[in-house]
């Protein structure tokens, strides 16, 4: 029933943190241990059973180097010069990543930056999707919504 109301989209995903260390080689070492993983799944069979921990190592190991592998390039290039911002910059990349997209709530192209604009985004996405008729006409749910969600 609820896979009418919603649809799951599968991909793989185009997109790595912003971290200075990630490589292609972290890339192939993911793939290889994902690919292990989903062949442990379909046929948990003991040869794949083994496989996958095997790889999933071996994932770490090549992430570690890496990380270790650039954390040595970048001290390698400090100088006096280099500000102190670069350098916290580069900190904070390396121990938080953030993702490489952030995707703000938009409508047609408007950029919905009150929380009234996306209350109304919302459940007019959801009754969209549900099927339902029109929703709630908008003084009556965000007085609805005001008083529901006071403390």
């Amino acid at each position: 029933m609820g896979s009418h109301h919603s649809h799951l989209v599968t991909c793989s995903p185009s997109c790595s943190f912003l971290v200075p260390w990630w490589s292609q080689k972290c890339v192939a070492a993911l793939q290889a241990k994902r690919h292990a993983f989903t062949a442990w799944r379909r046929n948990p069979i003991p040869p794949l059973c083994q496989c996958f921990p095997y790889l999933e190592a071996q994932c770490k190991h090549v992430i570690l180097d890496e990380k270790h592998s650039a954390w040595a390039s970048f001290c390698a290039f400090l100088s006096f010069s280099t500000s102190v911002s670069q350098v916290w910059s580069f900190f904070r990349k390396m121990v938080h990543p953030q993702p490489l997209f952030t995707f703000p709530l938009t409508s047609n192209g408007v950029l919905l930056t009150t929380d009234a604009q996306k209350a109304d985004c919302l459940a007019t996405h959801i009754h969209t999707k549900l099927g339902s008729p029109d929703p709630v006409p908008t003084p009556v749910l965000h007085a609805t919504l005001f008083f529901t969600l006071q403390p």
